[in-house]
């Protein structure tokens, strides 16, 4: 593995951590939206992306060949789909979870997707930047 990337390196998704008090919340808000822009991933942090797939009915325990047939290729384009599916989620959850420290991973850890991780760190700290400079000054 190379040296960790840094704000002059060609890693162009290069994101600093969000500070533990917030204090750089809105250039790093603003960062994140871009990387993940970017990469296609904006519908994933917004919660407009595709609901993840379903998966095809099971094949009933008596079948023709031509239904397993049928069946063996729908079974297919869903892993195909789910596969896209996570790596688009999971590429966005990533980019947050990269970006923030341990006490702020533990309390969204936990949820279903980068789009409601984002609601809650929108949640967390918006607004609360101008608090934290008003304290630092």
């Amino acid at each position: 593995m190379g040296p960790a990337p840094t704000e002059d390196s060609p890693n162009r998704s290069y994101v600093p951590k969000l500070l533990p008090n917030g204090a750089n919340w809105i250039s790093y808000k603003s960062r994140v939206i871009v990387a993940l822009g970017s990469k296609g991933l904006l519908r994933n942090l917004e919660g407009r992306a595709a609901p993840k797939p379903k998966p095809p009915v099971p094949l009933p325990s008596s079948h023709t060949a031509t239904e397993a047939k049928a069946h063996k290729k729908a079974v297919e384009e869903y892993d195909a789909l789910l596969d896209d599916w996570e790596a688009r989620e999971y590429s966005a959850q990533q980019q947050i979870f990269s970006t923030i420290s341990d006490s702020i991973l533990i309390r969204i850890q936990n949820l279903k997707s980068a789009a409601e991780m984002w609601t809650v760190l929108k949640r967390d700290f918006e607004g609360r930047t101008q608090v934290v400079q008003n304290d630092l000054r």
